[in-house]
């Protein structure tokens, strides 16, 4: 398929960094291994600075309850890290499916119910369900686009960790020193 225009990845620049990364993980499997991380500091009421590599970002809650709106909040990132996850590995295979993406969007919604962190009667605070709605524009075959869709999100970290139950585990200091969560 001839490459348009309006495609917004580079192909071959996807091509080259798609068989890079190949070549990398064939020569060096335990390559494949990655860590993210994230350091965030309470600045005043729920007003928070992170660090994610090399990005300062700021969180925060509306005035409504309690915060400041100086930026959006904790989960306003994290339903926003899916849309941009999948959209990314969208970008990432296209070159691999010869799909053209003249344009995507993601519309990414998260139910969940707050009563449980208040006390009240009701399920804890888990999401209930997570939709999210791509619309894509191309000049692909839809069987390509189904093709690269499936690859996209398998591929998506974030939907993945979604779709399945991840070990959580959570270390307290206090001044200093260690906190045992569960008095023993």
């Amino acid at each position: 398929m001839a490459e348009t225009s309006n495609n917004r990845v580079d192909m071959e620049k996807g091509r080259q960094a798609y068989e890079q990364t190949r070549l990398r993980l064939a020569t060096n499997p335990k390559s494949g291994k990655t860590t993210i991380r994230a350091v965030a500091k309470l600045l005043e009421d729920m007003h928070i600075e992170g660090r994610v590599g090399r990005f300062h970002i700021e969180s925060d809650e509306p005035a409504a309850r309690g915060g400041t709106d100086l930026g959006p909040t904790p989960l306003q990132y994290f339903v926003a890290g899916v849309a941009f996850c999948l959209i990314t590995q969208l970008a990432r295979f296209a070159p691999i499916y010869d799909v053209p993406l003249e344009d995507v969007q993601a519309d990414v919604r998260a139910e969940f119910d707050v009563a449980d962190k208040f006390g009240m009667e009701g399920p804890n605070g888990a999401f209930e369900r997570v939709t999210y709605e791509l619309k894509i524009r191309s000049t692909a075959p839809d069987k390509q686009v189904r093709l690269l869709i499936e690859h996209a999100e398998r591929a998506c970290h974030a939907a993945q960790s979604l779709q399945q139950p991840v070990p959580f585990a959570l270390e307290v200091h206090l001044n200093d020193h260690p906190l045992l969560l569960q008095e023993q």
